[in-house]
C-alpha cells in the first residue's frame, strides 16, 4: 500500500501533468474536461487520485463545473475574463431585499466560474454599447432580470449584428416575441396555485377563494399580471366544482402602466369592496392571495370595518416580500436565487456550446411556507387598547368561528 507522502506526491504529478496540457492547449479553454475515469486511464493512476487532481485544479479555476450540464476547462492563468451582463430596472426601493434576491444567484454562479458580472440597467447598457471602446468580444452574455424591458430591445441585434447568448425572466404566461431568439426563466405559477389549493383542502377547507389582481377575462397581452392569472389558474383546477369558479374568484384589477413602477402598498381602497364580500360570504373559509400585498389590503379592511378576528378566513399568500405577519402569514415563497441561478447556468451552457438549437424556457418552483393562517383560528383577537392597531401579534392562536372545518 503506498505511503501518505507517496500518494501526495502522485497526485501533485497528475497536477502539474493536467497544467500542462491545459497550458499547451490539448484541453482548450471552454472545453469539455476528461472525466475522472478517461484521466485515472490516460495517466495509469487510481480514480480516487484523479478526483483529487480535478478538485484541486477546479479551486484554482483550470477547471469549473455548471450544474446539470458538465465540467470545463477554465482560461488560462492571466487571459481576460468574459464579461457578463446582468440588466436589472426594478424601481422597488422599498423592497431592496428582494432587488439584491433577483441577482444573486446568478452573480454568484458566474463568479464561481471565473467570470466578471456586470450589474446595470438598460440605459446604462445602451450606453455603454454607444462607447466607440465598447468590444463585443469582452461579452459572453446578458441576463435580463428586469420585468419589462423593452421588446424592441430583445428582438434585434444590439450594435453590428452583435447577438450575444441571453437569458430573459419572463412573467409567467407571457407571450414573448415569436423572432426573439433568447432562452427564459419563470416561477412556475400554475403549479404554485395547485400547491396553494390542495395544501388547503388537505387541511378540510372546501370553499376557497382566489383574490387576485388581473382581468377577467384575462386579456393574453396584460402580461404585467400573468402570474396572477396563472395562479388563479392553477388554484381552479383543483376545486372540487368546477361550478364554483366564476363564485369564488375575485379579482378587480386595479389600473397599472408599469409593473415595476406600482405601489402595490396602495391597495387598501381597491380591495374595500371585495373585502366587504367575503365578509359576508360566510361559507368562505379560506382564501389564497394572490400576493401578500393583497392579503395585506384584505386584512386592512376587515381591520378598519370591524370584521371580527374570530371570523377571518384561512389564508395562504405568495410572495413574502413584507413584513406582514412573518411569523404567521403562510407564504408561497419565490425563490428568486433559484431562479438566477437557473439563468446564469443557461447562459452559460450556450456560452460554452454545450446548450444548442431552440431557446429554453425553465420553470422554478414556488416554495410552500405552511403557517398558522392556513387553519382555521389562526388569529387572536386583538388587545382592547388596541383593537383597530394593526397586526402586531398573529401568531397566536384563537376559536374561529367562521365555517368550521
Amino acid at each position: 500500500m503506498a505511503t501518505r507522502q507517496e500518494t501526495t506526491s502522485s497526485r501533485e504529478s497528475l497536477e502539474q501533468r493536467l497544467r500542462q496540457a491545459i497550458w499547451d492547449g490539448e484541453m482548450p479553454p471552454g472545453s469539455t474536461a476528461p472525466s475522472v475515469s478517461a484521466i485515472a486511464h490516460h495517466y495509469g493512476v487510481t480514480r480516487y487520485l484523479a478526483h483529487q487532481a480535478v478538485v484541486n485544479l477546479t479551486r484554482e479555476g483550470l477547471f469549473y463545473s455548471v450544474p446539470n450540464i458538465g465540467t470545463f476547462v477554465g482560461a488560462h492563468t492571466g487571459e481576460q475574463k468574459a464579461e457578463f451582463w446582468i440588466l436589472n430596472d426594478l424601481k422597488e426601493h422599498h423592497r431592496p431585499l428582494r432587488r439584491r434576491m433577483r441577482w444573486s444567484g446568478a452573480e454568484e454562479a458566474l463568479a464561481a466560474q471565473g467570470a466578471t458580472v456586470v450589474l446595470q440597467s438598460v440605459d446604462e447598457l445602451l450606453a455603454e454599447l454607444k462607447n466607440p471602446k465598447f468590444s463585443p468580444e469582452n461579452v459572453g452574455g446578458i441576463i435580463d432580470l428586469a420585468s419589462r424591458t423593452r421588446r424592441d430591445f430583445w428582438g434585434t441585434p444590439l450594435v453590428n449584428g452583435w447577438q450575444p447568448p441571453r437569458v430573459r425572466f419572463a412573467l409567467s404566461g407571457e407571450i414573448l416575441d415569436d423572432d426573439a431568439p433568447f432562452d427564459s426563466v419563470s416561477f412556475d405559477d400554475f403549479a404554485g396555485g395547485q400547491l396553494a389549493a390542495r395544501h388547503l383542502k388537505s387541511l378540510g377547507h372546501r370553499q376557497i377563494a382566489f383574490v387576485g389582481l388581473h382581468q377577467t377575462p384575462f386579456s393574453a397581452r396584460e402580461s404585467w399580471a400573468s402570474w396572477s392569472c396563472e395562479r388563479a389558474n392553477g388554484w381552479a383546477s383543483v376545486l372540487d366544482d368546477e361550478n364554483a369558479v366564476s363564485e369564488l374568484l375575485f379579482s378587480p384589477a386595479p389600473t397599472i402602466e408599469g409593473h415595476e413602477e406600482y405601489d402595490f402598498s396602495a391597495l387598501d381602497g381597491h380591495f374595500e369592496d371585495v373585502a366587504a364580500q367575503i365578509a359576508a360570504r360566510t361559507e368562505i373559509s379560506a382564501l389564497v392571495a394572490a400576493n401578500d400585498a393583497v392579503a395585506s389590503a384584505l386584512m386592512h379592511n376587515w381591520e378598519k370595518s370591524g370584521f371580527s378576528r374570530r371570523n377571518w378566513p384561512a389564508i395562504v399568500s405568495f410572495d413574502g416580500d413584507t413584513d406582514l405577519g412573518e411569523t404567521a402569514l403562510s407564504m408561497l415563497r419565490l425563490p428568486w436565487h433559484e431562479l438566477s441561478r437557473a439563468a446564469a447556468d443557461l447562459l452559460w451552457g450556450r456560452r460554452c456550446g454545450q446548450i444548442s438549437g431552440e431557446p429554453i424556457h425553465r420553470r422554478i418552483a414556488i416554495k410552500l411556507i405552511p403557517r398558522r393562517s392556513c387553519r382555521a383560528g389562526w388569529l387572536p383577537l386583538p388587545a382592547q387598547s388596541h383593537a383597530s392597531s394593526g397586526f402586531d401579534s398573529l401568531s397566536s392562536p384563537s376559536q374561529n368561528v367562521r365555517a368550521t372545518l
